[in-house]
């Protein structure tokens, strides 16, 4: 009778087990997945219910784990792929088997990726083929052949790593600085197997897309499309640290871990163009990283979308967009923004005809001459939902070398300078005149921290290496 007792016993734990490792994937409208990398509670990973925050344990595999990151699921295998040590000691790159308890380590992760630098972001593609990552601090000091996110891609197959850029550019091949700057963030996968990263830090945040097929070997340079301009965070001094999508195409994303206001703190975002909501706050650390089991086609109400040009032209900036249209569009909403952040309505396109593939165009004739120009388009539905383009970027052609942004700025200003082949200096004048601060800026890392500098209104100067100026001076606000 005691051995019997033991063994349903026995039965009964182990099915008690299987059935946690295995309720994974079941709910994916509803459900998302953490990874805690806080002290203590490194390397568990976790199921976060988006509809009220609740949560529940799925495994825990990273025993001596410090500081995980870079959750990423496979859909093809069932494993959860992640660094389970990062930031001390070797680091360590591993893959999960929720359904059976079982860890596989490949090793240290990248080569060149130098001992104790923590990894911020990470996923697995659509096919599971391979998990992408970024180390954003890579410099030539540390053997890396530029100053520039390492964005590495590993083969499952294979366990082995590829180097496969540390320049990444926007369509009119200007350096897109804030991936390396905004060095926190996430990045997921949507189901036409388009990597998404989002790029952040304690007081802004940007939002990235870099479209199939992704390089799996070396390449110059990635094309990146500009989805969220740099925007302040919600809350400031707190960092997003995951992002996931649900079955629907939402966009989730959560905070990192600590005891301040904003900290642990759940977001949805339904469109680019949407303000950010705020769901609940969950357990410490059970956000520091996402991901999730849905890869939907349909993400953030940009799915229509096939292409959206902006060329300065003939004293006038041509805008033209193809997308495919639904019975219930209404029209196109054109915005403006001489920063890319204040958006202003210029213009109004009625929907032309059936529905289907359409080519629209506008022609925009009132723009900054001497600065910025940022485009995007709103698709306008019947039903008052909205979709919103790429964002694009004009230069006026009294300004076509070199622009900043955001303005105004808090922690860092963004210098995008088309003529980057050469480092350059510079230089920051308070209102008085003053010379208050210089900086060398690099080609491939086209930024400033601008952190230390008090409140109130700056103008900076870009300096060649023979001490001219490059161009007129910019004006900008530190807030």
């Amino acid at each position: 009778m005691k051995t019997l007792s033991n063994f349903l016993l026995g039965l009964f734990t182990l099915s008690a087990g299987s059935m946690l490792h295995a309720q994974i994937c079941t709910t994916p409208k509803d459900t998302v997945y953490g990874l805690t990398s806080a002290a203590g509670i490194s390397g568990q990973i976790v199921a976060i219910n988006i509809n009220n925050g609740g949560t529940r344990l799925i495994g825990s595999p990273a025993t001596s784990s410090v500081s995980a990151n870079g959750l990423g699921y496979s859909q093809v295998n069932g494993r959860f792929y992640f660094f389970n040590q990062t930031g001390a000691g070797t680091t360590e790159f591993v893959s999960y088997n929720p359904l059976t308890n079982t860890k596989i380590i490949y090793g240290g992760g990248p080569p060149s990726l130098p001992t104790g630098q923590k990894v911020r972001s990470g996923t697995v593609n659509k096919t599971g083929t391979g998990y992408y990552t970024i180390y954003p601090g890579a410099t030539t000091a540390q053997g890396y052949p530029i100053n520039g996110p390492a964005f590495y891609y590993f083969n499952i197959g294979s366990s082995s790593w590829t180097l496969i850029t540390q320049t990444f550019k926007d369509v009119s091949g200007n350096v897109v600085a804030p991936i390396q700057s905004l060095n926190s963030g996430d990045m997921a996968f949507d189901g036409n197997n388009n990597l998404w990263m989002l790029s952040s830090n304690t007081s802004q945040f940007a939002l990235y897309r870099i479209k199939a097929p992704l390089p799996t070997s070396s390449v110059a340079s990635v094309i990146v499309d500009t989805i969220i301009p740099v925007t302040s965070n919600p809350v400031s001094g707190v960092s997003f640290t995951g992002i996931a999508f649900n079955s629907l195409g939402k966009l989730y994303l959560t905070t990192g871990s600590g005891a301040g206001p904003g900290t642990n703190t759940l977001y949805v975002l339904t469109t680019p163009g949407s303000p950010l909501t705020t769901i609940t706050t969950i357990p410490n650390s059970y956000g520091d990283d996402l991901t999730s089991c849905s890869f939907p086609a349909a993400v953030l109400a940009v799915q229509g979308w096939s292409d959206f040009i902006a060329r300065l032209q003939d004293e006038h900036i041509k805008l033209a967009w193809t997308v495919d249209e639904d019975d219930d569009v209404s029209g196109y909403h054109i915005e403006f923004s001489t920063n890319g952040s204040y958006w202003q309505t210029i213009g109004y396109v009625a929907r032309n005809g059936s529905a289907g593939l359409k080519t629209y165009g506008f022609m925009h004739d009132d723009y900054n001459h001497t600065g910025g120009n940022y485009y995007r388009v709103v698709q306008e539905y019947a039903n008052d939902r909205k979709s919103y383009s790429n964002v694009r970027y004009i230069a006026g052609e009294k300004n076509n070398l070199f622009h900043i942004g955001p303005n105004p700025a808090k922690d860092v200003i963004f210098l995008y300078n088309n003529d980057n082949t050469r480092k350059q200096l510079a230089q920051i004048f308070d209102k008085s005149g003053r010379l208050v601060y210089s900086a060398v800026v690099d080609p491939t890392l086209q930024s400033i921290n601008i952190s230390h500098l008090s409140k109130g209104s700056y103008i900076i100067k870009l300096l060649s290496a023979g001490g001219d100026n490059k161009q007129d001076g910019y004006h900008f606000i530190k807030w």
